[in-house]
Parts: C-alpha cells; structure tokens; sequence
C-alpha cells in the first residue's frame, strides 16, 4: 500500500513538472503603447444642386504636398469626411476638394470650385479639428 502511494505521489509529481515546463515562464501583462490620434473632418458646405460629371476627391495635406491621411472619394450627399492621423503635430495642415486625376477632362470637365481651408497651429492627439469647404459652381476668381 506504501509503494502505491509513493508510486502515486511521484506520478503527479512528474506530470505536474511536465505541465509546468510546458506552460513556460509566466506571462507579464504587455504594456499598450499609447499613440494618439488626431482626428480631422472635412465638412463640404454644398448650395443647390451642383451639375457634376467628374469624380472629386477629399483631402487632406502637409504644406509640403504629402497627404497627411489617405484621400477619400467625395460623394454627392455625404457631408463629412473624417481622417485621422497619429501623434502630436505642429505645422499647417490644409483640407481641400480637387477633381480626380485619372479623369479624362476634356470628356468631363470640372465643374466644382472649391477654395482650400487651412489650419495653423498645434494639432493634439485625442482631439477633433473642423475644416469646411463650399464648392461652387464658378471659380472664386470669378465672382
């Protein structure tokens, strides 16, 4: 009866080692990195019923040209456009509303003016900054 127990004993031993070399080392809880993200939304102020055959495009860009976010497809009935972009940034930033490039303008060409809106400033992580833009059927130059 003394060597069953032993022998009983020693079995959950060696199984309870092997579980444990198998579990590795414990895991330490993984810090988050934390990165803020800015958020940006473009809102497009549209008067009337504009005539458009060309596809327009949302963006949202460096003063050095580079985009800031991906370029979004602007489409008739939605009015706000939101791009994000990570960290803390202090520059310019400029939303604007631009016919596509791959259209084929002479079959179609643009019929939406739309002057840039730019921001100067401190842009932080974890907030919201507004741009507004009002296409027009003339050019600004014009009217």
């Amino acid at each position: 009866m003394k060597t069953m127990r032993t022998v009983t004993a020693i079995s959950l031993l060696l199984i309870l080692g092997a579980a444990g070399a198998f579990a590795g080392k414990p895991s330490t809880p993984h810090k988050k990195s934390f990165s803020p993200v800015i958020r940006y939304e473009v809102m497009i102020h549209m008067t009337g019923e504009p005539s458009m055959c060309s596809m327009y495009m949302v963006q949202l860009l460096k003063p050095n040209g580079d985009f800031a976010a991906p370029t979004q497809t602007f489409r008739l009935g939605v009015s706000t456009y939101t791009f994000y972009e990570a960290g803390n940034v202090r520059g310019i930033r400029i939303a604007r509303l631009v016919p596509a490039p791959d259209m084929d303008h002479a079959a179609c060409p643009p019929t939406l003016f739309t002057k840039p809106d730019v921001k100067t400033g401190t842009f932080l992580g974890g907030e919201t900054y507004i741009f507004h833009l009002f296409p027009q059927n003339v050019p600004a130059d014009k009217d």
